[in-house]
């Protein structure tokens, strides 16, 4: 592993333990298939916070919205060609990484879940909205 990929890791485990969750930024990633097909209520932000588990703010701009159902929208497609990816889960700083992550895991099968704007609060909502219609399960933690 080069040093650019030890950092981003160390990085990535410095802002988990800020934010006190449980390494959520990696997952080994597995995808199910489903039967349930993607809905633009899926992959949209929610109005209001109404009814949403955890506290904090999510953002709501525009611009984030769509961003938000973009990148959903478009990993709701790939299900199957990430099946046993290790999962980057973040914001801006996983976003800004790119798909492959300028070559620096080697082949290791990657698949970024950044989204720029996001915040814990938004991370939860979609981790837990995958558990309950799974595109990606996440099943096991680092």
């Amino acid at each position: 592993m080069s040093n650019l990929a030890r950092n981003l890791l160390v990085t990535s485990l410095g802002l988990t333990a800020f934010v006190s969750m449980p390494l959520s930024h990696f997952a080994i990633a597995r995808a199910q298939e489903s039967q349930n097909t993607t809905t633009a209520s899926s992959v949209e932000l929610p109005a209001s916070d109404e009814g949403l588990e955890g506290a904090g703010p999510i953002r709501r701009y525009d611009w984030f919205r769509n961003l938000w159902k973009q990148r959903r929208t478009q990993w709701s497609k790939q299900k199957e060609k990430d099946q046993g990816a290790l999962v980057f889960f973040g914001d801006s700083i996983t976003q800004g990484w790119g798909d492959d992550f300028r070559g620096e895991f080697g082949a290791t099968k990657l698949a970024n879940r950044g989204i720029s704007g996001d915040t814990t609060r938004g991370m939860l909502l979609r981790l837990n909205e995958e558990r309950r219609n799974p595109v990606l399960s996440l099943i096991t933690w680092l």
